[in-house]
């Protein structure tokens, strides 16, 4: 038994032991978390001294200790405010960053000024804005550092589809090292604006200027839109620039030279809008305008007339364009004058003038040139010094010259007896400009042309097509590979360069390229023609090579001896015509080579071809009647045009069809022969019905016209309930054939039937809405 004191004494020491964090067997433990702030990562946490974990990315660690236990954290280069934590509870300990090496303190300002940002309304959503995705801001010890700004939360304080302005807060991302404490933000205005005025500004200012783009004699002073009503409490002001103040002031102040300036006016645009939601202050658009201001009618005549004054020549071929210009722009500036007549006749005698100099000139230097070229004085170095007097002559082309004269006839165009001003330009451009190019060719020529006026000698045309191709790349469209066994195309060549190039003292390569080019249209249309006659595959295929060697040119097609027929469609072209009328008949070609009855059903019906009265259950017949029949041949007879060749290949196409059609009706026209007395009614109605699905076909009397039946057609006037009258009707027909082969006239035949339809009065009528026959019975 202990007495009462020493209990005592052991009660107060196991409350001393508890409040020492000691258990009755052991010291108790904690669950903490340590913190480091701001977070840092791979900061050793020690525990009593000895190193137990370190921190992870979110600078913190989870811990189990002893109670009592002291806690310390370290990281090179860092210190911390707290030097040691000791654990007394469960919970968070938190070691703050006094320094680092990275540590540069906290954020006090954002030095950046953003610019506000103008946008139109309904054109910027959020995520196109040209917001900055960085800003420099002040740290608490002065230093000037860079962050990063996230903008994301600002989109919700931004509506892009509606004027007005916005401030955009972005969240500052400081770097490492950092702090950020009083949640300082970056900021930037983004004012949305209504584009509507200043859309109906600038279309109010086009309109103004749409009178002014020249800007005549008769406006003294441009009175320039400052200020424009544009409703509804809206206004737009306007200040204006001038590129040349001197000739168009800001004002509208005109101030004429001699000349035609061009000035651009630019205005700038402000609009002012009534009540608290108008738009943002100082908020202009530009619109710009370039207007002529022209000259004055008096300055502009004299000064141009000085000019011409002031002309000693022409000197040159090269200068007589730019003199001729001046000359007509002159006398048309001396029209222009109003009000002065004196002048206006004054300086019309001066530019007559000079223009009378200046053709004296002209017309020297052409009769020069005559004089060397022609008559007993003339000769090849008379012709070359009146040509270098005045022309690019060159030196290695005196006797090409020459010859051009000569026997080419190049001054053909000059009428000696009454030379002209622009006989030069006949001397520049048939004479000087082409000399190089006779020069180079004579020889290509004469070898060509001779070799093809030699294929009139048997065993030469191998010859002939020996030197076209050894000079083929100087030509286009030269057909030298797909001639025919018995060269056509070969011997239009020889005929045509002959006609058109012989005596080659003349010819040049384009003369022969012209040939070439008659020659290629001659043999498409005789292989075109062969086509249409013969209604062949092969024909048009070859008809189909020739015409790639085609060319669309007016003169070559003046040139043709055979005439092309009438194009329908001028727009489209003479080779697009060709091209159609092949197609064509490559369809119908189609339906004369279809082996069985789906390819001729299928060509029958493709785009392109049109036929009438085809019913599929007949595709048979028309198969036999088209291939076999008529084999695909057509009687021309005097018909030389292929559009009525077309025609006639279709008819004979649609003929088969009718004529199947027909004999497909004698055989149901002839059941109606058959029936009896004793047979039912809706015998007869069967009868009726198969009548009216085998048509319309066409008329056997009249081809353009149908036979048709159509109960279903009200006209008609069939009624079901009135067989029995059908019935008696056709009976009282009395023989009729019973046989198709009886049938002689199937109009009538068919004529009879639709007859019963009528009731008491027969009465039949041709309906001709619809461009065919239609049989009604009147009741």
């Amino acid at each position: 038994m202990f007495n009462k004191e020493r209990l005592t004494l052991i009660a107060l020491t196991l409350v001393a032991l508890l409040l020492a964090g000691c258990g009755l067997f052991g010291p108790k433990s904690f669950d903490i978390v340590v913190r480091i702030e701001p977070p840092v990562e791979g900061v050793k946490i020690l525990v009593d001294g000895v190193h137990r974990t370190t921190t992870e990315a979110d600078g913190q660690v989870e811990l189990k200790v002893k109670a009592n236990a002291k806690l310390t954290a370290e990281l090179e280069g860092y210190t911390f405010k707290q030097k040691e934590l000791k654990v007394t509870e469960d919970g968070e300990y938190v070691f703050e960053i006094e320094t680092s090496p990275g540590r540069k303190g906290a954020i006090v300002s954002v030095k950046t000024v953003l610019e506000d940002i103008q946008v139109w309304a309904g054109e910027t959503p959020f995520e196109d804005l040209d917001l900055p995705s960085t800003v420099e801001v002040v740290l608490d010890d002065d230093e000037e550092v860079e962050v990063a700004v996230d903008w994301t939360a600002a989109e919700e304080d931004y509506d892009y589809e509606t004027a007005g302005v916005y401030e955009l807060e972005g969240v500052l991302v400081p770097g490492e090292g950092i702090t950020n404490p009083d949640n300082i933000t970056a900021k930037v205005k983004v004012v949305v604006e209504d584009k509507g005025p200043y859309d109906g500004a600038k279309d109010y200012l086009a309109g103004f200027f749409a009178d002014y783009e020249e800007i005549g004699p008769d406006v003294d002073k441009l009175t320039l839109p400052t200020e424009i009503d544009l409703g509804d409490g809206v206004t737009a002001k306007v200040t204006w620039a001038s590129s040349n103040p001197e000739v168009l002031r800001e004002d509208g102040t005109i101030n004429r030279t001699a000349e035609d300036v061009e000035v651009t006016l630019t205005g700038t645009i402000t609009i002012e809008q009534a009540g608290p939601e108008g738009q943002a202050e100082e908020d202009p658009t530009v619109f710009t305008i370039t207007v002529t201001v022209l000259a004055d009618p008096k300055l502009k005549a004299e000064a141009l007339v000085e000019e011409l004054e002031a002309i000693d020549g022409p000197k040159h071929y090269s200068e007589v364009a730019d003199i001729l210009k001046l000359i007509e722009d002159a006398k048309e500036a001396v029209e222009a004058i109003t009000g002065n007549p004196a002048l206006r006749n004054e300086l019309r005698l001066r530019v007559l003038g000079v223009e009378s100099k200046v053709n004296e000139t002209l017309e020297g230097h052409v009769q020069a040139v005559l004089g060397g070229a022609i008559g007993e004085s003339g000769n090849p170095l008379k012709l070359f010094d009146a040509l270098k007097a005045f022309w690019d002559a060159e030196e290695q082309y005196k006797q090409v010259y020459w010859y051009m004269v000569k026997f080419m006839g190049a001054l053909e165009g000059i009428n000696h007896d009454a030379i002209e001003p622009s006989d030069v330009d006949i001397i520049q451009e048939e004479l000087i400009e082409k000399a190089p190019q006779v020069d180079a060719e004579r020889l290509i020529v004469w070898e060509i042309v001779w070799a093809a006026k030699m294929t009139e000698l048997p065993g030469s045309l191998s010859q002939f097509k020996g030197v076209l191709q050894q000079h083929a790349d100087l030509f286009q469209r030269l057909n030298l590979e797909d001639d025919d066994d018995e060269y056509t195309v070969l011997n239009k060549y020889a005929d045509f360069i002959v006609e058109f190039a012989f005596p080659p003292v003349s010819a040049t390569l384009d003369h022969i390229q012209l040939a070439i080019d008659v020659a290629n249209w001659e043999a498409f249309l005789d292989a075109l023609g062969d086509a249409f006659d013969s209604v062949e595959r092969d024909d048009l295929d070859r008809a189909e090579i020739l015409f790639s060697y085609l060319t669309e040119d007016e003169v070559l097609l003046d040139k043709l001896g055979t005439p092309l027929p009438d194009i329908p469609d001028e727009e489209d072209g003479v080779m697009a015509y060709f091209a159609g009328l092949m197609a064509h008949l490559d369809l119908l070609l189609d339906i004369f080579e279809a082996e069985t009855s789906s390819e001729l059903w299928a060509a029958l019906h493709a785009e392109g071809v049109e036929f009438e009265y085809l019913y599929e259950k007949l595709a048979e017949g028309y198969l036999r009647e088209i291939g076999t029949k008529y084999e695909g041949k057509a009687q021309w007879g005097d018909a030389d045009d292929f559009e009525d060749r077309l025609e006639q290949i279709e008819g004979i196409i649609q003929g088969a069809i009718n004529a199947v059609n027909t004999e497909n009706l004698k055989v149901i026209l002839a059941k109606f022969g058959e029936f009896k007395e004793e047979d039912h009614e809706d015998a007869l109605w069967a009868l009726l019905i198969e009548l009216d699905l085998a048509t319309p076909v066409a008329s056997v009397e009249y081809p353009t016209e149908a036979l048709d039946l159509d109960l279903e057609d009200p006209e008609t006037g069939f009624d079901p309930d009135k067989l029995p009258f059908y019935k008696d009707a056709l009976l009282g027909l009395g023989n009729l054939p019973d046989k198709a082969e009886d049938i002689n006239d199937v109009d009538a035949s068919f004529k009879q039937i639709v007859g019963i339809i009528a009731q008491e009065t027969l009465n039949t009528t041709v309906c001709s809405t619809d461009g065919r026959l239609k049989f009604r019975a009147l009741i």
